[in-house]
């Protein structure tokens, strides 16, 4: 088949398969990116899986995916600010890094702070105390 389809309004595969109406095409009664039913919506404004808008795109890039947002500056799962302090709190965006308040990396000035009750590292090598103390008096 070659040429051009062009549809205002029907469906693909049937009345229970995809609607088509101005701007949009969805399955079931999934007729906006939030409806509170399973299904695939495709519109001008927003493509959306799944039910209640639980993972959604919107035309200018930023939407959802489960618990994570992105927007034009960053991903993240649960607060929208670097370093906010909670278990939930995951952030990596244009101004840092960081997993609740225990990790913080900014990118303004290039500082990592570390907010926890104990540290291993470990690897070929690891500097000792000792060592780490006289590099920094020695600096």
């Amino acid at each position: 088949m070659t040429g051009t389809i062009k549809a205002d309004t029907g469906y693909i595969g049937g009345t229970s398969g995809f609607t088509i109406t101005s701007g949009k095409m969805y399955s079931s009664t999934h007729s906006a990116y939030n409806t509170a039913v399973a299904g695939v919506y495709i519109g001008t404004d927003y493509i959306s899986l799944g039910s209640g808008g639980v993972t959604y795109f919107k035309s200018d890039g930023t939407g959802k995916i489960g618990p994570w947002t992105l927007t034009a500056t960053s991903l993240y799962k649960g607060n929208a600010t670097l370093g906010t302090s909670g278990n939930s709190n995951i952030y990596l965006g244009d101004n840092g890094l960081s997993l609740s308040n225990k990790f913080v990396y900014k990118t303004s000035d290039g500082s990592l702070s570390l907010n926890v009750s104990s540290l291993s590292i470990s690897g070929t090598s690891v500097p000792t105390t000792t060592s780490m103390n006289t590099a920094i008096a020695n600096a």
